[in-house]
């Protein structure tokens, strides 16, 4: 039987490259997703760490500069429902303003009263 003339060790090489590759692009990815500039920016870390070839510096640079975005205030569903809602119309009309003496709220008050029940002097006009 013939042995091989070559070891091996040659065809092992390429797939030693390739998981030192991958764990390599896995540290890279993982570094730029935990780094303190991405904190507040984890949209933009995440599209540097999987969409770019970014070294871990450039990407910090890169996060270091974009603006934190503005948090969103909190939705208050009450306040949402209100703002629906038209404000009603408060206070006393102008024509009953002019007519604010004792004797006009007597009046408005006795018109609430059915006539046959009124007495003589206290009938509205």
């Amino acid at each position: 039987m013939a042995q091989p003339t070559e070891p091996t060790q040659p065809q092992q090489q390429p797939q030693q490259q390739q998981r030192t590759a991958i764990t390599t692009e896995r540290q890279r990815i993982a570094a730029i997703l935990t780094c303190e500039e991405a904190t507040g920016r984890e949209e933009l870390a995440r599209t540097l760490a999987l969409e770019t070839s970014h070294n871990l510096v450039t990407a910090k640079k890169i996060l270091a500069a974009a603006p934190k975005p503005a948090p969103a205030a909190p939705v208050n569903p009450l306040a949402a429902a209100m703002t629906q809602v038209a404000n009603p119309a408060v206070g006393v009309p102008l024509d009953e303003q002019q007519a604010d003496s004792p004797a006009a709220e007597v009046q408005r008050i006795l018109g609430f009263v059915p006539k046959d029940r009124l007495r003589a002097h206290a009938r509205v006009q």
